[in-house]
């Protein structure tokens, strides 16, 4: 798949939802594809939870990873996402399914 197409379909799934993608978004996604590091720091619901999960989502699209060799085949770490409460993990883990599907 190509990168445009890629960001089409991720595009496609924010307007399905009634969103579009902002500025700082794209800079992530850009940053991301690019094999930059780093830490967003943004007001809560300004759509930090997409922006970060973004590039992975095109990445996987862009580059699926291989089916494992075996069941206890690990991946390599592509996000860290901390949170201070459980309640949030669960939101964030339910809010990027929608996006996967």
């Amino acid at each position: 798949m190509k990168r445009s197409d890629a960001l089409q379909r991720l595009h496609e799934w924010f307007g399905s939802s009634g969103w579009r993608p902002l500025p700082f978004q794209h800079a992530m996604w850009r940053h991301y594809l690019a094999g930059g590091s780093g830490l967003l720091h943004t007001p809560t619901g300004s759509g930090k939870t997409l922006a970060m999960f973004g590039g992975p989502l095109l990445q996987a699209m862009l580059d699926p990873p291989p089916a494992p060799r075996r069941a206890s085949a690990v991946r390599p770490l592509q996000v860290l996402w901390v949170t201070p409460l459980r309640a949030l993990a669960s939101d964030t883990a339910r809010a990027l399914q929608a996006p996967i599907d």
